[in-house]
Formats: C-alpha cells, sequence, structure tokens
C-alpha cells in the first residue's frame, strides 16, 4: 500500500498541475513529487498568489477526476523534450529537460497537458477520488509551492484531516520544545538538549547492553560519511562489528519533516560477516531481534521488503529469498515496496505509524549482495525513534527513558529533612530525581510546569508526610492523589523498567 500510496499522490500532483494551468494559463510550471508525506507542485504565477486560490484549484482538480482522462507517459531526447516545453512556453521545464543527462526523459500527458516527470502513475485521473489541497508557501524566486494529500479511501482521508487538526498537540517538534529536548539547530539539522541527550543515552547504553550480549565488536570509525564506507572499515573485525555512527544525508526541503527525516542522523548499524552458509539463520534471528525491540518501545509497525524495482541478478535474487525465508519462519506478513531506495541490497524494515497515520522506517535488516553480509539496525535513526516515541505517547515516554522519573515538591519548610532523606533513598535506587522546593511560585503554576515538561510522577512533602512517614504521589495526567510509603512507590516505578 506505501507504493501505491506514492504512486497515487504523485498522479494528483499532476492533476494539480493540470488544473492549475487550466485555471491560470499563463501559470509557468517547475515541478512536482507525492510521497507518504503528501504531494506538492511548484508554480510561477504572474500574480500574486492567495489561499483563496485553494479551494477554487481543488474544484478545478475535481472536474478532471470527473473527467476520467487517460494518463500517458512518452519518452524523449532530451534535447527534443527541451525544443517541445519551450513551444509551450513552459520554459522552467524546457530548462530541466536540456539539463537532464539521461538518454531519455518520460513526458506525463493527459490531453493537451504535459509535463516532465519521473514514472510511474496512475492509469486514469478518476482513480484519484480523494484529495484535499492543504497549504501553501512562498519559495526562493517567487515560486509558490503548493500542498494536498491523498488516499484511495474517503474514511482515510477524512480520519487523516481530523488528526491533522488535533496534530499540534502531538507534533514531536512542539513537544520537544516545550519538553526542553532538542531545536531546530539549521536547515535541516536537529540538536539536542541535555534532557533529550540523556534520554539519546539511554537507547544508545541499551544498544550497547544487546551487543555485548550477542559478542559483537566495537571499534570507532572517525569521518565515515556513508553506509559503504563503514561496510569497507569494519570487514577486518569479521565476524560480528557494530557502530553508532551519524550520518549527513542529502534530503530535498519538501521531504524535510523535523526529526523524522533531517539532513543528519544517528544511526546503530551492526555488521554480520555470515557469508551465505548462515544467512537464513542470521536473518530469521536479527528480524526476531528487531522486532522484539519495536515491541518493548511499544510501538505500532508494519514490515515491508524494499527489493528494488528491476533488480534479478544472482545473488539479489539469493538475498531477497534468505528475507522472505526469515519473514516465513517468524509468520510475519509484510508489504512490498518496489519504489523505495536500496542501496547494497534488499531490505526488510519496520515502519512505524506518526501521530498523522504516516509510517517511517526504523529498524531494519539488510543484505549486502557482494559479500552476502547482513546489515541490522536496532533503531535505523536514533533522533526519528526518539520523536516518533514523543508522538506516541503524546510526550510520555515510557518510565525507564524518561530523564526525570520523579518531581519531589517540598511544600513545607519544617519537612526539608523528610525530603532530603527521601531524595536520597530514591537516588540509591537509581531512580532519576528532581525537586522542586521554589516558594516564589504557587503549587499550581509548578504542577503546571511538571505537567508541560512530562514528568511521569510528582510526590508532594509537607508535614502531614513527614509525621505519617508517607508520600502523597499523582501520575501525570491524573488528578487523583494516593498516598504511599517510598517502599510502594519504588516497587511501582520497577515495574515499568525493563532489565
Amino acid at each position: 500500500m506505501a507504493n501505491n500510496l506514492t504512486i497515487l499522490r504523485r498522479t494528483a500532483a499532476q492533476i494539480l498541475a493540470a488544473a492549475t494551468l487550466e485555471q491560470f494559463p499563463s501559470t509557468s510550471l517547475v515541478g512536482g513529487s507525492g510521497s507518504h508525506l503528501g504531494f506538492h507542485y511548484d508554480f510561477i504565477f504572474p500574480f500574486p498568489f492567495h489561499k483563496d486560490f485553494l479551494p477554487l484549484l481543488e474544484e478545478k482538480m475535481r472536474g478532471i477526476v470527473k473527467k476520467n482522462c487517460k494518463m500517458d507517459l512518452k519518452e524523449m531526447v532530451p534535447k527534443n523534450a527541451a525544443a517541445f516545453f519551450e513551444h509551450r512556453n513552459q520554459y522552467h521545464l524546457a530548462d530541466k529537460a536540456f539539463d537532464c543527462q539521461d538518454s531519455l526523459v518520460s513526458i506525463f500527458q493527459m490531453q493537451d497537458f504535459y509535463d516532465l516527470v519521473n514514472p510511474s502513475f496512475l492509469q486514469h485521473s478518476g482513480e484519484v477520488s480523494s484529495f484535499k489541497l492543504l497549504d501553501y508557501k512562498m519559495l526562493a524566486d517567487d515560486t509558490v509551492r503548493i500542498y494536498g494529500t491523498a488516499f484511495f479511501d474517503k474514511e482515510l482521508l477524512k480520519e487523516y484531516l481530523k488528526k491533522l487538526k488535533s496534530y499540534p498537540e502531538i507534533n514531536h517538534i512542539i513537544l520537544g520544545k516545550e519538553m526542553d529536548f532538542f531545536s531546530s539547530y539549521e536547515d535541516g539539522l536537529w540538536k539536542w538538549h541535555p534532557k533529550g541527550a540523556q534520554v539519546r543515552a539511554f537507547l544508545l547504553d541499551w544498544w550497547k547492553k544487546e551487543h555485548v550480549n550477542q559478542n559483537f565488536k566495537f571499534p570507532f570509525t572517525p569521518a565515515v560519511t556513508t553506509k559503504e564506507e563503514l561496510l569497507k572499515a569494519h570487514c577486518e573485525f569479521a565476524p560480528r562489528v557494530a557502530e553508532v555512527v551519524y550520518l549527513r544525508r542529502f534530503c530535498p526541503e519538501d521531504e524535510l519533516a523535523g526529526m523524522f527525516s533531517a539532513r543528519g542522523e544517528t544511526q546503530d548499524i551492526a555488521h554480520i560477516f555470515c557469508g551465505h552458509g548462515d544467512l537464513v539463520h542470521e536473518c530469521i534471528s536479527s528480524l526476531q531481534f528487531i522486532t522484539k525491540i519495536s515491541k518493548i518501545l511499544t510501538f505500532e509497525w508494519q514490515i515491508v521488503l524494499c527489493a528494488g524495482k528491476g533488480r534479478r541478478n544472482a545473488s539479489w535474487k539469493k538475498a531477497r529469498e534468505a528475507l522472505e525465508s526469515a519473514l516465513k519462519h517468524c509468520q510475519f506478513e509484510c508489504e512490498c515496496d518496489d519504489e523505495a531506495f536500496v542501496g547494497l541490497g534488499p531490505r526488510l524494515e519496520l515502519r512505524i505509524q506518526d501521530g498523522l497515520g504516516r509510517f517511517w522506517s526504523g529498524p531494519y535488516v539488510e543484505i549486502e549482495c557482494v559479500g552476502m553480509t547482513l546489515i541490522r539496525s536496532m533503531f535505523g535513526s536514533i533522533e526519528r525513534i526518539v520523536a516518533l516515541l514523543i508522538e506516541q505517547g503524546r510526550g510520555m515516554l515510557p518510565i525507564w527513558l524518561a530523564p526525570e522519573q520523579i518531581r519531589v515538591f517540598a511544600i513545607s519548610r519544617n519537612a526539608e529533612q523528610f525530603v532530603a532523606e527521601c531524595v536520597d533513598y530514591l537516588t540509591h535506587l537509581q531512580l532519576r530525581v528532581g525537586v522542586d522546593s521554589s516558594s516564589e511560585q504557587k503549587l499550581g503554576a509548578r504542577l503546571h510546569r511538571a505537567l508541560i515538561e512530562k514528568v511521569p510522577y510528582c510526590i508532594f512533602i509537607g508535614d502531614r508526610e513527614k509525621n505519617l512517614k508517607m508520600v502523597t504521589v499523582r501520575a501525570h495526567g491524573s488528578t487523583r492523589d494516593e498516598q504511599m510509603s517510598l517502599d510502594e512507590l519504588a516497587q511501582k516505578l520497577k515495574l515499568g523498567m525493563i532489565d
């Protein structure tokens, strides 16, 4: 479905372009695209664009859909394509065709509408029945980018639009800032604040522990820029090598999506140099491993086989068969995505839903075809995993990952000694404790700050608690207080920990 959804949205982008030219014939086409995020098309209008144009263009799109126009793809030599678009006064498309280094370019045709594209598309406009134009953005050089989304099912579109309205409440970019976890560093890059860096460290410590138990070696390879370079560097440490690397990546502006899709990400990459002999066995154990991790993180996921379109050589086929054997052994269903980028070989990846229902690549098992080396990642991208965790829990992380698990509120000066005893006791149990003894703000304002920062438990200690040697506990999101001993509180927290 992920593969088909991309094609659907790519087609919707073409219908948008055709509708825009029909409504505003003097508009210059720049280009568009479709993906799991939605679709967009870039235009240069001969007049200022206004948001009120969006419903007008949407209505024009519906007219094209209703006509059920046939869609065709033709191939041309770039020089001829450039002349063709120049004749139609589409000079941006003419320049793109002229600069193309391929021997042939693809031309999209729908009645008298033509565009320079990358295939593939649906066959008729009537197949794009459920869509919505969402917004527009001014880019450089007076370019206007119009955004939209499309689904095969009207109910899915309604559900998405409903989620979109409430998305600011769970958007990891907004929550991450409120929780003081991370912030935008520069265009497409993110920096971790101390609290967020602590969560990152917890995950990587867990990763290290898991791989120590599986007898991996841990080299450090500075200045690695690609996965290919890392594989080459790891060969001398065979058979089991693992490393965490920060990779810069090319990411077009329209694909940037906070920490879900950035221009740099931290990846954990393990190489198992198993050759042909143990390949299926290692695929099975690695698939079991990454699905176990995702279950611990309580993600909902789907498995997708990314095999690459047109790959037919013997080693590629053998690698794909090994992954399919692992799926069969583990009794997992999977979808196929022939359009996803694959580099060294076919890949099984777990795709995880965000707060809008979009799926993102997470942990994966990949096979490098030349040497039949298995490549495995426990998280995929650390940045993306943390962002997904934030949206999944509306900011609430699993208790074992929370940088501050308990915040103690001292509500009486007479109880300061008991507060100190409680903090020492809980800290000794390796629980992460913060103390709020401020007397400058009212308790309600102090509690509100803890709520915004998503502290899992708040405990209150005043004269009554000091006398009873108990604490008053309130879980995040609850309005009900419980009195309990420190031992009971510690036991309650330990239930949410992982070994």
